[in-house]
């Protein structure tokens, strides 16, 4: 059975779930029907010896024992490229585990302002009923722990660390920019298609862009009709005869039709506190793509208070 040599390993909220199910329109490029498996960090935690938390890890997810992370694959037939997605970056240690895997494997980073990143994970968290706090409290309470030294959500927008980790391990790395890919899809598409080394069917694949918040008119309908019982009928044979992805497809052509709230429309209020955290993570990471991101924490991008 193929092992795959592609992964896709962030970062959240940069566009990952489109470019996984775009690439898998390729025919040689085969990517998981289940994104996220996150495999290789429990085979990090395996191998750091602490079994119990390696147990109650693999117990949280369905593919995170070798024979069942390998049954991703079964389907593969003879593509060229063999992927996932997971966000493998997040972790230290998962580039040296993933290359002992498979050495000769080609890794995408998708980057994204981290203010912006930061936003659109708040506002995920938001549709999904996780938080109930206004944006300025969540951006103080993260503040808080990172410079706590705990765990905050603020690190997922430093990327320079990860990178330079998985380029120590790998020859070919490829950093997708999320601005360039809203500016010119087809453009970024080629790149990418040209780095897996596969023909160029830029002109003939679009970019497809899900959106995982799902305007609030879309989520009632969906909550009425799981109540009803022709509705949860419905809902019981989509679930089994429809994939996860094309599942994820329907509701976005739905959403797309529906005006977005508010707060789906995006932020430009000014965060000296964010611009400050990001700064020298930003300047390193213009180095290491060659471009220049000084726009990302430059406080004439946002609105200054009045």
């Amino acid at each position: 059975m193929r092992k795959p040599n592609l992964f896709i390993i962030g970062a959240q909220r940069a566009a990952t779930t489109s470019l996984h199910l775009t690439l898998n329109l390729h025919p040689d490029i085969f990517m998981s029907e289940i994104k996220e498996p996150q495999f290789f960090t429990s085979e990090l935690l395996r191998k750091e010896g602490d079994l119990n938390v390696y147990q109650e890890y693999i117990e949280k997810g369905k593919y995170r024992t070798y024979d069942s992370y390998i049954s991703l694959f079964s389907a593969v037939k003879k593509e060229k490229i063999v992927g996932e997605s997971s966000h493998y970056m997040y972790r230290p240690g998962n580039a040296k585990v993933i290359h002992s895997f498979n050495e000769n494997s080609k890794i995408i980073v998708c980057v994204r302002n981290p203010i912006d990143r930061l936003f659109s994970e708040y506002v995920l968290l938001k549709n999904k009923e996780r938080l109930t706090i206004s944006y300025d409290d969540f951006i103080n309470a993260e503040l808080i722990k990172a410079y706590n030294g705990e765990r905050s959500k603020l690190h997922k927008g430093l990327y320079c660390d990860s990178i330079i980790e998985y380029r120590e391990m790998f020859k070919e790395i490829y950093l997708m920019d999320f601005e360039n890919l809203k500016k010119n899809g087809a453009l970024e598409l080629s790149k990418i298609f040209n780095f897996l080394e596969v023909e160029d069917l830029s002109e003939k694949i679009s970019f497809l862009v899900v959106k995982s918040v799902i305007p609030d008119q879309i989520k009632n309908l969906i909550k009425r009709l799981k109540n009803n019982y022709f509705g949860n009928f419905l809902f019981k044979l989509l679930n089994k005869y429809i994939s996860r992805s094309k599942r994820k497809l329907l509701v976005e052509n739905l959403s797309s039709n529906v005006k977005p709230s508010e707060i789906e429309l995006g932020h430009t209020k000014y965060y000296p506190e964010l611009i400050e955290f990001y700064k020298n993570d930003v300047i390193q990471l213009s180095s290491i793509m060659n471009r220049d991101l000084s726009h990302w924490i430059s406080s004439s991008n946002y609105k200054l208070p009045q």
